[in-house]
């Protein structure tokens, strides 16, 4: 599933082509949305896990 919301902290990202990743350290304060995960050419696929909570 390719990015199409803005990364926020804590996001990891993973290209299916090599393996790279990424971690968002900090976020992007741009109006416009800048903030594209591309590597291979392809858009980077998120790969957060989503948040555990123990009840």
């Amino acid at each position: 599933m390719p990015t199409k919301k803005a990364p926020q902290v804590g996001d990891m990202f993973r290209c299916e082509s090599c393996g790279f990743e990424v971690h968002v350290t900090k976020e992007c304060k741009c109006s416009s949305g800048c903030a594209e995960l591309v590597c291979c050419g392809k858009d980077m696929t998120n790969v957060t896990e989503p948040e555990v909570i123990n009840k």
